[in-house]
């Protein structure tokens, strides 16, 4: 069983992925020391390892990641990873709040606090399916979505983030169970049923702090509650570009979450 994810803590500041972004340089390991060399029985070793011999296919195996991934996993230092690792099965209860044009927002949940997921499914040449999906994001769309998070999650008024995880494989059962409960509840879902996907679907899961409700769940009962929320979002906007000289075209307005 994998080691429980508390959802809710802040992001370390010594991580490996701000570090590649914002120029520090992680904390240094110490080399390791090769072992001597030691005597071989060049015999044994071809006896044994004819034993052990098992035929792969190697067009369905490779231990090099796919070119178009580099992009990625030069910025975060990130390797893939299963779904296990990122959500514990025990006690994690997760629940679909959103969908955008190209990613799904799940709540994460557990005894340690809650968590925002963002999942993407990005464009891979080992998944041709994803290559033609609508939904799937290039790899170099994604990086620069990073970059600006990295840079602004410093800022009042913008979404704290945390981690980013590359995961690939068919999503757990807790996400079909949440994307199965949209259906039910709002609409059609604009994504895949997560049962289409399989080993080689590749997806970066974008981990955020909650922000509380969508400006849509929340509805406006006086006016003063709609100077409040304007003038926040203007406020924060103004801060971003004095500071990074950050542009927006806000066209998800009923999205903006309320905390």
């Amino acid at each position: 069983m994998p080691p429980l994810r508390k959802y809710g803590t802040k992001r370390s500041t010594a991580s490996a992925a701000s570090a590649a972004i914002f120029g520090r340089s992680p904390i240094a390991t110490s080399a390791s020391v090769p072992a001597p060399p030691t005597l071989r029985d060049p015999l044994g070793e071809l006896s044994t390892n004819l034993g052990a011999l098992v035929l792969v296919d190697t067009a369905k195996v490779s231990s090099e990641p796919e070119p178009e991934l580099l992009p990625l996993l030069n910025l975060l230092h990130l390797s893939p990873k299963s779904w296990g690792t990122v959500l514990s099965t025990s006690d994690t209860t997760l629940e679909k709040i959103a969908q955008a044009s190209y990613a799904e927002v799940y709540r994460a949940t557990n005894s340690g606090g809650t968590s925002i997921l963002k999942v993407m499914e990005i464009k891979v040449s080992t998944n041709p399916e994803s290559l033609e999906s609508r939904t799937a994001c290039a790899v170099e769309d994604v990086v620069s979505e990073l970059r600006i998070m990295n840079q602004l999650t410093e800022l009042p008024g913008f979404v704290l983030y945390k981690d980013a995880h590359l995961i690939r494989g068919k999503p757990v059962p807790q996400i079909k169970q949440a994307w199965d409960a949209w259906e039910e509840k709002f609409e059609e879902s604009m994504f895949p049923d997560p049962d289409v996907f399989g080993p080689t679907s590749t997806f970066l899961v974008i981990e955020l702090g909650d922000a509380g409700r969508e400006l849509n769940d929340e509805p406006m009962k006086q006016i003063e509650q709609v100077w409040d929320v304007l003038l926040g979002v203007i406020i924060a906007l103004s801060r971003a570009e004095a500071t990074h000289e950050f542009e927006v075209c806000l066209c998800s307005f009923p999205s903006l979450p309320l905390h």
